[in-house]
């Protein structure tokens, strides 16, 4: 292959991979009412919530999620906040929701979302590598 052929090939591969980068980059986040259906869909399955108790659970999980999509969207325009002042702002935010649904869900229940919880905060945060996306797909189960 002459060189003219290589070097064009070589940018059309790095013009793919920067494109395909970009367009990763937010446009296809999932909506507050998916984040919410996904998190009452595996919480409803974990803790084997009843009918009535995964119906409140997902009303309390829409709530959640569009202040969190709100508050995200906010913190965007506002690059300044500092990393900690976003991290206070979701701690209080995942307080009030566990309030919430500590109303709802039994001790039992209550006790397995916690560990659920502290679980998932020990496994180290790979940014970029949602479910079913990126070059890690294949570490999840």
């Amino acid at each position: 292959m002459k060189l003219s052929n290589r070097l064009v090939l070589a940018m059309a591969i790095i013009l793919v991979a920067f494109g395909s980068n970009f367009a990763q980059r937010g446009e296809d986040r999932p909506s507050a009412e998916d984040m919410a259906k996904r998190q009452t869909e595996r919480l409803t399955e974990s803790l084997e919530l009843t009918n009535e108790q995964a119906e409140k659970v997902a009303a309390i999980n829409l709530k959640y999620a569009k202040q969190v999509h709100e508050k995200r969207e906010a913190m965007r325009q506002q690059e300044e906040k500092g990393r900690e002042a976003r991290k206070a702002e979701r701690e209080k935010v995942r307080t009030a929701h566990n309030a919430e649904l500590k109303v709802v869900l039994t001790e039992l229940q209550y006790a397995k979302l916690e560990g659920l919880q502290e679980a998932r905060q020990e496994r180290p945060h790979r940014r970029g590598s949602r479910k079913g996306k990126g070059k890690n797909r294949e570490d999840r189960g």
